[in-house]
């Protein structure tokens, strides 16, 4: 859930920023367990956007459960774009095939 949540939020300060993404990749993921969550208890993931770069996005983000901390969660992103990669050298030429 966190990892979805800090996605979201950097997916959409992206898009606000003028940055047109397909979709963000998970490159690192830490998550801390500070305390317990019950059945029953409403969980609440609150992210919070640090970074958010054209090749990297940074955020972290607390689990709350019924407004008690139970987990902390930080990740990195990489954004994919929605543009079709761009060719840095020109083509090689190749010589003739055998015929």
């Amino acid at each position: 859930m966190a990892d979805n949540a800090m996605g979201l939020s950097c997916g959409e300060s992206l898009r606000a920023s003028g940055v047109e993404i397909s979709g963000l990749l998970t490159v690192s993921l830490c998550v801390d367990f500070t305390g317990v969550a019950k059945v029953g208890q409403w969980l609440e993931i609150r992210p919070e956007v640090i970074r958010a770069g054209k090749t990297l996005c940074f955020a972290s983000a607390l689990v709350m459960a019924d407004e008690a901390v139970c987990a902390r969660a930080s990740a990195v992103f990489k954004p994919v774009s929605s543009a079709p990669p761009q060719v840095s050298s020109p083509p090689i030429d190749l010589p003739p095939g055998p015929a």
